[in-house]
């Protein structure tokens, strides 16, 4: 699986990803702090042995409003096909990918009730030296 990730601004907290098969989840990828005005891609292997899987995303707030962290252009590719309700194992496979260009897109939902919300936005942030000014599908404000 792959991503990109921006993580700008003074007090940016921590990216999580974690892989659930079932109940049971295992972190995969994390990264804390400032990581610069910059996409980076992110990655990490979902075994061919998952069958019935899920994958979490979690932001974790700094300690004030000047950080941000942001995905985009999320994709899933293997030997597998990949549905909203886990895998459905055949011989060849299509690429799910989501660039999050429209609401809902393939099903990515946000928990509501923590202490951080991811939102779908574009064009950058209210506050100064955070958040991208750009979406990395489209290298522009718009996207």
């Amino acid at each position: 699986m792959t991503f990109w990730y921006h993580m700008y601004g003074g007090s940016t907290g921590r990216l999580n990803a974690r892989l659930y098969q079932g109940s049971s989840g295992t972190t995969v990828f994390t990264k804390s702090g400032n990581q610069g005005n910059v996409w980076i891609r992110g990655s990490f292997s979902i075994p061919s042995t998952a069958k019935d899987f899920h994958v979490e995303f979690e932001g974790i707030r700094g300690t004030s409003f000047t950080g941000d962290i942001a995905l985009d252009d999320i994709a899933f590719s293997s030997t597998c096909c990949i549905n909203l309700k886990g895998v459905q194992p055949v011989s060849t496979c299509n690429i799910l990918t989501t660039n999050f260009e429209s609401q809902n897109e393939n099903g990515w939902t946000n928990v509501f009730g923590d202490k951080f919300d991811w939102t779908r936005d574009n064009g950058g942030t209210s506050s100064f030296s955070t958040g991208p000014a750009i979406d990395h599908t489209y290298g522009n404000a718009t996207g």
